[in-house]
Protein backbone atom coordinates (compact mmCIF):
# COMPACT_ATOMS: atom_id res chain seq x y z
CA UNK A 1 0.00 0.00 0.00
CA UNK A 2 1.56 3.45 -0.74
CA UNK A 3 1.82 6.32 1.74
CA UNK A 4 -1.09 8.42 2.03
CA UNK A 5 -0.95 12.33 0.80
CA UNK A 6 -0.32 13.40 4.39
CA UNK A 7 2.77 11.38 4.54
CA UNK A 8 4.00 12.52 1.34
CA UNK A 9 3.63 15.87 2.49
CA UNK A 10 6.02 15.61 5.64
CA UNK A 11 7.93 13.94 3.68
CA UNK A 12 8.69 16.18 1.43
CA UNK A 13 8.71 18.79 3.64
CA UNK A 14 11.33 17.42 5.51
CA UNK A 15 13.56 16.96 2.17
CA UNK A 16 12.84 20.13 1.52
CA UNK A 17 14.32 21.01 5.29
CA UNK A 18 17.59 19.34 4.85
CA UNK A 19 17.89 21.36 1.60
CA UNK A 20 17.58 24.63 2.97
CA UNK A 21 19.69 23.84 5.85
CA UNK A 22 22.25 22.33 3.70
CA UNK A 23 22.19 25.83 2.30
CA UNK A 24 22.00 28.09 4.99
CA UNK A 25 25.28 26.04 6.19
CA UNK A 26 27.03 26.88 2.24
CA UNK A 27 25.98 30.57 2.67
CA UNK A 28 27.73 30.69 5.98
CA UNK A 29 30.82 28.72 4.94
CA UNK A 30 30.99 31.28 1.79
CA UNK A 31 30.69 34.28 4.10
CA UNK A 32 33.50 32.78 6.56
CA UNK A 33 35.61 33.16 4.14
CA UNK A 34 34.88 36.41 2.25
CA UNK A 35 35.06 38.18 5.30
CA UNK A 36 38.28 36.48 6.67
CA UNK A 37 39.94 37.81 3.17
CA UNK A 38 38.51 41.02 3.64
CA UNK A 39 39.89 41.13 6.89
CA UNK A 40 36.67 41.88 8.92
CA UNK A 41 36.78 39.61 12.13
CA UNK A 42 33.77 41.27 13.75
CA UNK A 43 31.21 40.15 11.22
CA UNK A 44 33.46 36.95 10.60
CA UNK A 45 32.85 35.64 14.33
CA UNK A 46 28.92 36.12 13.35
CA UNK A 47 29.04 32.57 12.00
CA UNK A 48 29.52 31.27 15.38
CA UNK A 49 27.56 29.87 18.69
CA UNK A 50 28.66 32.50 21.67
CA UNK A 51 30.14 29.18 23.14
CA UNK A 52 32.18 28.52 20.62
CA UNK A 53 35.45 26.14 20.37
CA UNK A 54 37.85 26.69 17.81
CA UNK A 55 41.33 25.17 17.03
CA UNK A 56 43.46 26.58 14.20
CA UNK A 57 46.74 25.85 15.50
CA UNK A 58 48.20 22.54 17.33
CA UNK A 59 46.51 19.48 19.27
CA UNK A 60 44.58 21.13 22.79
CA UNK A 61 45.14 25.01 21.26
CA UNK A 62 41.36 25.84 21.70
CA UNK A 63 39.46 28.96 21.43
CA UNK A 64 36.47 29.10 23.93
CA UNK A 65 33.92 31.70 23.05
CA UNK A 66 33.18 34.35 20.60
CA UNK A 67 34.71 37.06 22.47
CA UNK A 68 37.89 35.27 22.65
CA UNK A 69 37.91 34.11 18.71
CA UNK A 70 37.28 37.81 17.85
CA UNK A 71 40.49 38.81 19.56
CA UNK A 72 42.42 35.92 17.94
CA UNK A 73 41.25 36.67 14.57
CA UNK A 74 42.13 40.43 14.93
CA UNK A 75 45.42 39.61 15.87
CA UNK A 76 45.78 36.91 13.28
CA UNK A 77 44.35 38.76 10.38
CA UNK A 78 46.30 41.59 11.12
CA UNK A 79 49.85 40.05 10.32
CA UNK A 80 48.75 39.71 6.67
CA UNK A 81 48.06 42.32 4.08
CA UNK A 82 46.18 39.62 1.85
CA UNK A 83 44.51 36.18 1.69
CA UNK A 84 42.58 34.18 -0.27
CA UNK A 85 40.49 31.13 1.48
CA UNK A 86 39.26 28.38 -1.49
CA UNK A 87 36.63 25.75 -0.46
CA UNK A 88 35.87 22.52 -1.74
CA UNK A 89 32.57 20.30 -1.46
CA UNK A 90 31.65 20.86 2.31
CA UNK A 91 30.26 16.88 3.47
CA UNK A 92 27.47 17.50 5.60
CA UNK A 93 25.73 14.90 7.83
CA UNK A 94 22.52 15.66 9.92
CA UNK A 95 22.48 14.53 13.19
CA UNK A 96 19.26 12.54 13.61
CA UNK A 97 16.60 13.65 15.98
CA UNK A 98 18.66 16.97 16.80
CA UNK A 99 19.52 20.75 15.35
CA UNK A 100 23.06 19.34 14.69
CA UNK A 101 25.52 19.04 11.81
CA UNK A 102 28.41 18.00 11.63
CA UNK A 103 30.67 19.11 8.08
CA UNK A 104 34.03 18.54 6.74
CA UNK A 105 35.12 21.26 4.37
CA UNK A 106 38.37 21.24 2.12
CA UNK A 107 39.97 24.56 2.47
CA UNK A 108 43.27 25.95 0.55
CA UNK A 109 44.63 28.90 1.97
CA UNK A 110 47.20 31.64 1.04
CA UNK A 111 48.76 34.38 2.98
CA UNK A 112 50.57 37.13 2.07
CA UNK A 113 52.19 38.19 5.09
CA UNK A 114 52.39 41.99 5.90
CA UNK A 115 56.13 42.08 7.08
CA UNK A 116 57.54 41.00 3.77
CA UNK A 117 58.17 37.65 4.90
CA UNK A 118 57.11 34.43 1.83
CA UNK A 119 54.40 34.18 0.91
CA UNK A 120 52.29 30.68 1.81
CA UNK A 121 49.63 27.99 1.60
CA UNK A 122 47.92 25.68 3.98
CA UNK A 123 45.71 22.70 2.53
CA UNK A 124 43.78 20.91 4.95
CA UNK A 125 40.08 20.28 6.17
CA UNK A 126 37.93 22.45 8.40
CA UNK A 127 35.98 19.74 10.77
CA UNK A 128 33.16 21.56 12.24
CA UNK A 129 29.86 20.80 14.16
CA UNK A 130 27.50 22.75 13.59
CA UNK A 131 24.25 24.07 15.69
CA UNK A 132 20.77 25.52 13.97
CA UNK A 133 19.89 28.56 16.84
CA UNK A 134 17.44 31.09 16.45
CA UNK A 135 19.39 32.98 14.70
CA UNK A 136 19.94 30.27 12.17
CA UNK A 137 23.06 27.52 11.30
CA UNK A 138 25.97 28.64 13.75
CA UNK A 139 29.13 26.83 14.12
CA UNK A 140 30.02 25.54 17.66
CA UNK A 141 32.92 23.71 16.99
CA UNK A 142 35.56 24.37 14.21
CA UNK A 143 39.03 22.04 14.16
CA UNK A 144 41.09 23.38 11.02
CA UNK A 145 43.08 19.89 10.08
CA UNK A 146 46.29 20.27 8.08
CA UNK A 147 47.40 17.63 5.52
CA UNK A 148 50.48 20.12 4.40
CA UNK A 149 51.87 23.57 3.83
CA UNK A 150 53.95 25.43 1.73
CA UNK A 151 55.96 27.95 3.01
CA UNK A 152 55.21 27.69 6.72
CA UNK A 153 56.33 25.11 9.13
CA UNK A 154 52.86 23.03 9.54
CA UNK A 155 54.47 21.54 12.94
CA UNK A 156 52.45 23.80 15.39
CA UNK A 157 49.55 22.83 13.29
CA UNK A 158 46.77 19.88 13.65
CA UNK A 159 47.79 17.29 11.42
CA UNK A 160 44.99 15.78 9.20
CA UNK A 161 45.58 12.22 10.43
CA UNK A 162 45.71 10.57 7.15
CA UNK A 163 46.23 6.56 7.84
CA UNK A 164 49.72 5.59 6.55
Amino acid sequence: MSASVDERHVAAGAVVRELIDRQDICTALAAYCRLADLNRPEEQVAVFTEDCRVSYAGPGRWIEGRTALVESLRRALAAYSATSHVLGLPEIDFLPESARAVVSTPVHAWHRRRDGGPDFLLYGRYDDEWRRTDEGWRLAVREFRTAGATGRDEAALNPLGRAR
